[in-house]
């Protein structure tokens, strides 16, 4: 058999010398596959040697706290909970109830289930979520759902990430369409949007694998996060209005921190969230149930209306540069009457339009 043709039976008999030597099946993967036949689910779980290298991944970089996105039947989920160590914790996300069902059974038969969680809904909802009640960072996130979403999953899985995480994305080269900006499928879109995405992420180093085997010609992505946070807020003249958010402070740092790229400085036990503006000014957002403390460097001139911030700037400009350099879009501008000018800002988490930035008169 000397210099072999690089045929599609020739990547499959090497993907399976690779899962007899490698990735050998057992009792608890049978049972998983059986039970997604059975079930009549899709053929797009992993294939075991793919499997076998989320796996080895996982184990190298020590993940204690995986996230998976697109659960199917839990072949992968099996794959990758294998990996964890003592006290380690699996998520994994499952749009359909019955697939989420079929996973648990599979999970439970595999011993699995108390270090994984079955999560069922739509993931983009899941995400927010966990990024409102401030999850704690994940060590490897492994995206493997619907293409057409891929960008709403990335940003969301920075999020939910620290320095080191890594992030795999599988499924990207859709058989060598990825490069072709005409084909009209939603996913293909998907996975293009997202790689414009990683190749401007200021958080982000990536790398893309090219695959063939038993699942045919495809490819991953794997992106490493790094220490790099988003871009520093511009200037701000004088705080000016601090406006309650009710008792809804994880939300209030969800979208200061993670939609405006406000680092939080100090979480107030239950009475307020700090976050950091430059190096002498804070935005203090207070609980409405608790008694707001008078602070004499953050000046309260009563609210606008829940939910919403207001701040004086010396360069609008600034502003709307650090917004675009963030890819948070403007709602929408307005002038003032006195001859002022702000900026409006939806969070789409709450999907209510935040005032974020004016440029006011003197007060």
């Amino acid at each position: 058999m000397s210099n072999p043709s690089p045929t599609p039976e020739l990547w499959n008999a090497v993907d399976r010398a690779f899962e007899d030597w490698l990735a050998p099946a057992d009792d608890a993967l049978n049972h998983a596959t059986a039970a997604a036949t059975k079930a009549g689910l899709p053929e797009i779980a992993v294939a075991p040697a793919q499997g076998r290298l989320l796996q080895v991944i996982a184990r190298t970089i020590g993940a204690r706290r995986i996230l998976e996105i697109g659960t199917l039947a839990g072949y992968s989920a099996i794959w990758l909970a294998r990996a964890l160590p003592e006290g380690g914790r699996l998520v994994t996300l499952e749009l359909e109830p019955a697939r989420a069902e079929i996973a648990r059974g599979n999970l439970a038969y595999a011993g699995l289930s108390q270090q994984v969680e079955v999560v069922t809904g739509r993931a983009v909802d899941s995400l927010d979520a966990m990024i409102a009640r401030g999850e704690a960072p994940f060590d490897l996130i492994f995206i493997d759902a619907d293409k057409e979403s891929c960008p709403q999953y990335l940003e969301r899985a920075v999020a939910l990430a620290r320095e080191g995480t890594l992030i795999l994305v599988d499924n990207i080269v859709r058989r060598g369409r990825l490069i072709d900006a005409n084909t009209g499928d939603a996913g293909v879109d998907g996975a293009r949007k997202m790689m414009d995405m990683v190749a401007k992420h200021p958080r982000l180093e990536a790398a893309g694998i090219q695959t063939v085997g038993a699942k045919g010609y495809d490819g991953l992505l794997i992106a490493r996060v790094t220490a790099e946070r988003t871009p520093a807020a511009p200037a701000v003249a004088r705080i000016y209005e601090t406006i309650l958010y009710g008792s809804d402070l994880d939300a209030a740092a969800a979208f200061y921190s993670g939609v405006v790229g406000l680092p939080v400085a100090v979480r107030m036990g239950d009475r307020g969230v700090a976050f950091r503006l430059d190096a002498q000014s804070v935005l203090i957002v207070f609980d409405a149930t608790k008694t707001v403390p008078q602070h004499e460097t953050v000046p309260s001139h009563g609210t606008t209306g829940e939910g919403h911030i207001a701040f004086s700037v010396d360069d609008l400009d600034a502003w709307r540069t650090h917004l675009a350099r963030l890819g948070v879009p403007i709602e929408r501008e307005a002038d003032w009457s006195l001859g002022g000018k702000s900026i409006y800002v939806r969070d789409p988490a709450r999907n209510s339009v935040e005032f974020v930035a004016g440029r006011v008169w003197n007060l």
